[in-house]
């Protein structure tokens, strides 16, 4: 007689798919953790900054460009950095510090020319 090979277990290519995409599963939930921690602590940040801004009490003055207006603001690391745009479609970036309320910094923003 004639003996025929062993057949392996019907199941092993499926649990070889399972192991698969648990590794991919746990890759997948460890970053997405990450990623959230991240963005908890960052927003913790601007509130703080923000929280700081509004404590200060004494209004400061800060000088723009004449005719410019405020197109975005960003609070990091007890610092303001707004984005400015005049009537002349100019953009100018200024970083200011929350608790002295005075300007660290203006950036004109120059298109390339080609």
């Amino acid at each position: 007689m004639q003996e025929t090979a062993p057949l392996g277990d019907p199941m092993e290519p499926w649990l070889k798919i399972l192991k698969v995409f648990v590794v991919v599963a746990g890759v997948v939930l460890l970053f997405g953790t990450a990623a959230f921690i991240y963005l908890f602590l960052e927003k913790r940040e601007s509130d703080r900054a923000a929280e700081a801004l509004r404590q200060t009490g004494a209004a400061s003055t800060v000088v723009v460009p004449d005719g410019a207006r405020i197109v975005d603001l960003r609070f990091e690391q007890g610092r303001v950095l707004t984005h400015l745009r005049d009537e002349e479609g100019r953009n100018f970036l200024m970083l200011v510090d929350v608790a002295s309320g005075r300007r660290l910094g203006l950036v004109v923003l120059e298109p390339e020319t080609p």
